[in-house]
């Protein structure tokens, strides 16, 4: 959870794996973003590290928005932008700017 005032943020990273268990790198993903009004996802498009890694970083909407959650939504694609897989998605819940429900 992250606080409802325009400026908190929060790091999602995405470790991949492939079938044997080890790191899956250079694995591309598209993401898809959807929440409150300016919110803010540093990118639509990463890509995983040598260690399989890859990181977003969501800036929280102000506290007039209106909805409690942002959802991204990450799907593995090719070199041509196709899906491989399913998409995952994940979910970010938003406090409050004083606290208070």
């Amino acid at each position: 959870m992250i606080q409802r005032d325009g400026a908190s943020q929060a790091i999602v990273t995405v470790q991949v794996r492939d079938v044997a268990g080890k790191p899956a790198a250079n694995q591309r993903f598209l993401l898809q973003a959807s929440g409150p009004n300016g919110m803010v996802v540093s990118a639509t498009e990463i890509t995983t590290d040598g260690n399989g890694q890859a990181s977003i970083l969501i800036t929280a909407p102000p506290s007039s928005s209106v909805g409690d959650l942002i959802s991204v939504a990450l799907t593995p694609v090719d070199g041509n932008g196709i899906a491989v897989q399913a998409s995952r998605t994940l979910g970010i819940g938003l406090t409050p700017l004083n606290g208070t429900v």
